[in-house]
């Protein structure tokens, strides 16, 4: 897709769903009434709760995931939240709303296990219709101030003191006032909807989905309620198990479309006792469900190629996710030598012996064999280093001779790095991390090496201030420029060297670099004795 037609299908996503483009950034007033809440009610959660404020934070970047597997091939729109200023809270207000209050529909499912594990448990009669509905945007169209009342009504009833109760609710309203985002250079607001991103809204999802089962599906005033054997629903994905007529079907379908004005739903049925649902194909055979794996028909054979720069493990990675499924899903036989096939010709259209893949099947036999639930699981460190082809396997046999310790490897290199660009950059200046001021004179080879949690825009300032004033000689590289009258470009003469948050691996990549550079022959570090800690 081109970068025209993308940011094309983004805009008229945003602009047929609702959302509204803003004339003002909202960051300020919202940051405002952010720390003024947190410190309110923060302290009765959180004994850290001051921690859960980011060091620098900006407006969110929104970008689109094409559906490929769709015609016209539409948009589902994601949040890139990390970078948001509820981040933190929003994270560890999930936590712990998950650990005490219990917000699941007794009809959803957590995975195709959970699934199976449920049909195994019934018999379908011989007049069953299968059959799968699917709720249309609905992270965008749950009603949230609605929803937000309900999850409030849930909490009086959780059995949580009514102070806990009235910290949970005024913190996650705020973390969903977080509603604003950045696309293409224009900031934008969703005034309808949970943000997808938002660490808070497959929760309050969740609360909203139980509500609407429990007061209009399995209802009493339902008149459709008895046709229905079973519901079971993945997020927005629904199965049922359907007693009644393909008409009466069809009716419950439209009755169910006018019970909120915001809540659509889609309808498949079954074709020959069989229906597709997640990753399963199910069908109905002797009275029984049996169960295949299904493959939507946008999916590739593509995984890592055998000639790719990544570590063997990584390379196995898909093959090894592909054999847990085919044991885990209870199939027949037939099934399973034809999944096994398929593994096969996938491995080899990416340069694998296929032989592979029975040696990775007999090894998952054995532990299965073995009872894996018995081995002893030992506590084990774990390093993780950038892969660079053989020199990765030398260090990685010298680690191990240390005891107790776990080698990964991870690629920085990755086709998507290199050729996805669906967010809005960050500018410099506004992340934080290690990085490296440049003097401004051409003769001049003096550099600085410092990190900040804080945007580096801020802690610019901070230097520069040595510059201006005389008697300020908090930075090193501040009282250069001013005794040398050398000049610097903020818009020039920064590099961020490594983006990482505030701590001890920001500390560590600061010294290793401040020794890479006083090496050098090229640049002196001012610093070169000193390291910056803000």
């Amino acid at each position: 897709m081109s970068k025209t037609s993308y940011i094309e299908k983004v805009t008229s996503f945003l602009q047929s769903n609702g959302f509204t483009l803003l004339d003002a950034d909202p960051l300020k007033k919202y940051t405002s009434k952010f720390r003024k809440i947190l410190d309110q009610f923060g302290p009765t959660l959180f004994e850290d709760y001051k921690k859960l404020i980011p060091m620098n934070f900006n407006i969110p970047r929104l970008y689109g995931l094409p559906k490929v597997h769709k015609n016209d091939i539409p948009i589902r729109p994601v949040v890139s939240f990390y970078t948001s200023l509820a981040y933190k809270l929003s994270k560890r207000l999930n936590e712990y709303i998950t650990d005490r209050v219990d917000y699941q529909s007794p009809h959803s499912i957590k995975n195709t296990g959970d699934l199976i594990e449920k049909l195994k448990k019934i018999q379908p009669p011989n007049n069953l219709i299968l059959a799968s509905l699917d709720v249309s945007n609905l992270f965008t169209t749950v009603p949230v101030q609605q929803t937000l009342q309900i999850f409030k009504n849930l909490l009086i009833n959780s059995g949580l003191s009514d102070s806990i109760v009235e910290s949970i609710f005024h913190l996650t309203k705020l973390c969903l006032e977080q509603n604003f985002f950045m696309f293409n250079g224009s900031i934008y607001s969703q005034p309808k909807g949970l943000n997808m991103g938002n660490g808070l809204s497959s929760c309050m999802a969740e609360v909203f989905m139980k509500y609407f089962e429990k007061s209009f599906v399995f209802h009493v005033n339902n008149p459709f309620k008895d046709k229905i054997l079973f519901w079971f629903r993945y997020v927005d994905d629904i199965f049922i198990g359907w007693l009644g007529s393909q008409q009466e079907l069809s009716d419950f379908y439209n009755w169910l479309n006018i019970r909120h004005s915001n809540i659509k739903f889609t309808l498949e049925t079954e074709e020959n006792n069989s229906i597709n649902f997640l990753d399963l194909t199910i069908t109905i055979r002797e009275n029984k469900f049996n169960f295949d794996i299904y493959r939507k028909p946008s999916q590739t054979n593509h995984s890592i190629h055998s000639n790719s720069c990544h570590h063997h493990t990584h390379k196995l990675t898909a093959f090894r996710s592909y054999i847990h499924r085919m044991f885990k899903i209870p199939l027949d036989k037939k099934e399973f030598d034809k999944e096994v096939s398929t593994i096969k010709y996938i491995a080899q259209e990416n340069g694998f012996d296929p032989n592979i893949i029975d040696r990775l099947i007999n090894k998952k036999k054995f532990r299965l064999l073995s009872n894996d639930s018995h081995r002893t699981n030992k506590v084990e460190n774990y390093i993780s280093l950038p892969f660079f082809g053989d020199i990765s396997y030398q260090i990685s046999n010298v680690l191990k001779q240390q005891k107790n310790l776990k080698i990964s490897f991870k690629t920085q290199n990755t086709l998507q790095q290199l050729l996805v660009y669906n967010k809005d950059p960050l500018p410099i200046l506004e992340k934080s991390g290690v990085y490296k001021l440049k003097c401004g004179e051409p003769s001049c080879n003096i550099v600085y090496i410092g990190r900040s949690g804080r945007n580096i825009a801020t802690r610019i300032k901070e230097h520069l201030m040595s510059q201006r004033i005389m008697s300020n000689n908090k930075s090193t590289f501040g009282k250069h420029l001013k005794d040398t009258n050398h000049e610097f470009d903020p818009n020039t003469d920064v590099e961020l060297l490594h983006p990482v948050e505030y701590g001890f691996k920001q500390e560590t990549w600061e010294e290793l670099e401040i020794y890479k550079h006083s090496q050098s022959r090229y640049e002196e570090p001012v610093n070169i004795m000193s390291t910056n800690t803000v």
